[in-house]
């Protein structure tokens, strides 16, 4: 009899069990390769019928040949598929929307769902390297910046730290990988939605607006998916003091003993925030003296490249709170703690890239 995949923490009950995976794009055939490694019995749906035709070329011929079913078709098509299967587990891209046919599907047969992040996250769980810190950024503007600028700093500190999920390369490859010291992650809603494990070390949620409602059904349940960042969280939950909705976030989250709540503001911090004091970045949140005063971490001059004419007056103060967040998260590991000077290298070295996808 196979174990009980919901009740298991780690991936060895994948071993012989039949699998799903919905979405053949970059992350999806990494999932399938991480699957089939795994002992899994893996099929896999798509709406292109063109990627499953290149199956053979993206994963190999034998990976593609003991593939126990492939199937391409329309959400309909795929929902039925599924509907009428022996799966125990379906892998979902974000692309698969939690109000559509194929999650419905899946509920109704009684198939537990996972993100790529839920697998990978359970994959590093059972790893040689099961303590390696993921800290978690999500929100509705703002997520890639933190995410480079927090991978950055973390770099600066001397750790093999790379900016993964909509950012870089799937999380899935990277934990696959096992070179990792540390991950910072972007997180969408979208991949949140079908996340249930995840324990980070830190967590933020930068901001919340109204998006993606079409996918989600509701702005409630967009709101429910972007607060699960928070779950389990470990050392410190990240939140907007301008932005009363992540707070809220933080104060209704269920996070693990220990954790502490950090606001960022582009405004002088309160004692357990980080903020700005003319032209510093300061912190009143970790540093031992936070009751009396503030600490330097970096000046607007850090930023200035990232200015207009490279004029740190002309900082757009969406920038300014991006960095705030990404040095709140950054504390909270024991290696930017033991060299907050890393920040402001990191600033320093950040250059923004391309947007992945948009989520």
């Amino acid at each position: 009899m196979q174990a009980d995949i919901s009740s298991s923490t780690g991936v060895a009950a994948l071993a012989g069990a039949r699998v799903g995976v919905v979405g053949l794009g970059r992350t999806g055939l990494a999932v399938v390769d991480v699957l089939t490694g795994l002992g899994a019995r893996v099929s896999v749906f798509d709406y292109r019928p063109g990627a499953i035709d290149a199956l053979a070329d993206a994963l190999g011929a034998d990976t593609a040949a003991g593939l126990a079913g492939a199937t391409a078709g329309d959400d309909a098509h795929i929902a039925a598929a599924v509907a009428d299967s022996d799966l125990r587990l379906l892998v979902v891209s974000p692309g698969v929307p939690a109000t559509g046919p194929v999650l419905a599907a899946a509920r109704a047969a009684h198939i537990e769902t996972w993100s790529e992040i839920e697998l990978a996250w359970r994959l590093q769980r059972a790893s040689a390297r099961p303590d390696v810190p993921w800290l978690a950024v999500t929100g509705t503007d703002g997520k890639t910046t933190t995410v480079g600028m927090l991978a950055q700093i973390l770099t600066a500190a001397g750790l093999n730290a790379p900016a993964v999920g909509n950012i870089g390369d799937p999380v899935i490859t990277t934990v696959a990988a096992g070179r990792a010291d540390a991950l910072a992650v972007e997180l969408s809603s979208f991949q949140l939605h079908s996340t249930h494990t995840l324990s980070p070390l830190a967590a933020a949620c930068l901001n919340l607006a109204p998006d993606h409602l079409d996918w989600h059904g509701s702005l409630d349940a967009y709101r429910a998916d972007k607060a699960r960042v928070y779950a389990r969280t470990r050392r410190a939950a990240v939140y907007n003091t301008a932005d009363a909705a992540t707070l809220t976030m933080v104060e209704d989250a269920d996070v693990a003993e220990g954790c502490r709540a950090i606001g960022f503001t582009t405004a002088i911090p309160a004692l357990g925030q980080i903020g700005c004091v003319e032209d510093l970045l300061v912190d009143r949140a970790y540093h031992p003296d936070r009751r009396r005063s503030g600490a330097q971490l970096a000046t607007l001059d850090d930023l200035a490249h990232l200015a207009p004419g490279g004029d740190a007056t002309r900082l757009p103060a969406h920038v300014v709170a991006d960095a705030l967040a990404a040095a709140a998260l950054a504390l909270a590991t024991d290696a930017v703690a033991d060299d907050p000077t890393a920040i402001a290298r990191g600033l320093r070295a950040y250059q923004p890239g391309a947007h992945r996808i948009v989520t």
